[in-house]
């Protein structure tokens, strides 16, 4: 009982200085991004709250959005910072990639600039998923250089196309068609369309 009650007395403070800590991240990382001059507060029991003066604050989609790539840019640098971190029961962080599904679906024409020159710090290494009108010119040029390689999801289906619509996409003035017919197997395929430098 003795050792459960130093373990949970341990455990406790190092979860109240992680929660300060990655609190402090995603605060810095806001201040650079939202037009409100928010504050983010994470509770013991990881309940978030973005207040203004003190006064909590309703989100709309976007902003919701916001603050979920902020908290998990802030959980990737804190284990990013623990890697080398030495502890008799806690295990060290990690670097690893970070996979992103629609990061701007939510965002409007004002928020998406600094939203995808924000993305690129959140992690070494960030795979983004987005569809043509996510992926487009307006977002596509804050991102570009940090590109390392592009590739397309198609669609397979062992069926005849019939009287279905052409399903296309043009990146950078080439056209792909994201789906197939009278393929060898129904699902996804991935392929490759431009292999830049390993950044």
């Amino acid at each position: 009982r003795l050792i459960y009650n130093k373990l949970k007395e341990l455990s406790t403070e190092d979860q109240k200085e992680a929660i300060k800590l990655i609190s402090c991240k995603i605060n810095e990382i806001l201040q650079g991004i939202m037009r409100k001059n928010v504050k983010v507060f994470i509770s013991d029991d990881f309940k978030i709250d973005m207040a203004i003066d003190g006064n909590n604050l309703g989100r709309s989609n976007g902003e919701k959005q916001l603050l979920s790539l902020a908290f998990i840019s802030a959980l990737v640098w804190f284990a990013k910072i623990r890697e080398n971190a030495t502890s008799k029961y806690l295990l060290p962080g990690t670097i690893a990639p970070l996979i992103l599904d629609s990061p701007f679906g939510q965002l409007d024409d004002s928020y998406k600039p600094q939203t995808a020159n924000f993305i690129p710090e959140m992690a070494s290494q960030v795979v983004l998923l987005v569809s043509g009108s996510q992926g487009d010119a307006s977002v596509m040029k804050y991102i570009e250089k940090h590109v390392g390689a592009e590739y397309i999801l198609i669609r397979e289906n062992t069926g005849e196309r019939g009287s279905k619509p052409v399903d296309e996409i043009k990146i950078d003035g080439e056209i792909y068609r994201q789906t197939r017919y009278n393929s060898n197997f129904n699902g996804t395929s991935v392929e490759a369309i431009s292999l830049g430098e390993t950044l």
